[in-house]
């Protein structure tokens, strides 16, 4: 989910999201971990109102893709801490 779009005027464009992953047994439906994550990511100032919107899809696809990373990190550390124990 997008969090927050902030339009900074003469500043740029600023775009927050947060996912949640969650982590389910296929046949019970048991969920066996749930990780989130976040990111934030500023466009440079000074663009056009085309320009504007063209970038405002970049950062979306990259804010999200941030947040993803983030929470997939949490979850491998995760199962990397019960394998060794």
């Amino acid at each position: 989910f997008l969090d927050d779009f902030k339009d900074l005027g003469g500043q740029g464009l600023e775009v927050t999201c947060g996912v949640r992953l969650i982590l389910s047994a296929r046949r019970s439906g048991a969920m066996l971990a749930m990780t989130s994550g976040e990111a934030s990511v500023r466009a440079r100032r000074g663009l056009k109102p085309a320009a504007r919107e063209r970038e405002l899809e970049r950062l979306t696809n990259e804010v999200l893709d941030g947040a993803v990373r983030a929470a997939s990190e949490e979850l491998l550390l995760h199962f990397q801490a019960r394998r060794k124990s």
